[in-house]
């Protein structure tokens, strides 16, 4: 480490933030499983972020990658909330972080460093279960599927033995 580089917490506070910071795994697996490929991808990558940023914690390209991927993390989710069936609890959660960020931010200026650490831990506690519920809803392709024993029709409306479910017979076999 550089003499002129200045840990922003302590290196318990650090390592509190960074053993947490792996959930973001968990979720993204959550979502690549339930049809949010590209979100739950998304999500991995700032776990690999945030566990570079939080294994040195300095003012440095690693801090401004991590706050950057999760602002577009944030948003990309929130806007696919918006269109959710869950929208309302995915903002009660997401509010919830909001709170303890805010006091993190809080502790962080009264000089109360462990404190405001534990509030931002809140904040990723937060985030994750909100896109954990989210993940867990269908998804939009999910929605869109034809159950397995719906005849799929052509796009005139007609139907198409070929394109038929594999559980219903193409033909008479009797």
């Amino acid at each position: 480490m550089k003499k002129t580089e200045r840990w922003l917490v302590s290196k318990e506070e650090a390592r509190l933030l960074f053993w947490l910071s792996p959930m973001g795994f968990v979720s993204g697996v959550v979502g690549i499983q339930n049809d949010y490929f590209w979100l739950g991808s998304g999500t991995v990558v700032g776990a690999m972020f945030a566990l570079l940023y939080w294994n040195r914690p300095t003012y440095s390209w690693r801090r401004n990658l991590d706050i950057a991927w999760i602002q577009l993390l944030l948003w990309t989710h929130v806007w696919y909330a918006l269109q959710s069936s869950v929208a309302i609890p995915y903002f009660f959660i997401q509010s919830a972080g909001v709170v303890a960020y805010g006091m993190s931010w809080y502790y962080q200026v009264n000089a109360k460093a462990m404190a405001s650490v534990k509030a931002h831990a809140i904040v990723h506690v937060c985030a994750n279960l909100s896109v954990i519920l989210l993940y867990m809803t269908p998804s939009k392709s999910q929605r869109a599927m034809p159950s397995a024993t719906e005849p799929v029709s052509d796009v005139d409306g007609t139907s198409n033995p070929l394109l038929h479910s594999v559980s219903q017979p193409l033909h008479d076999v009797s």
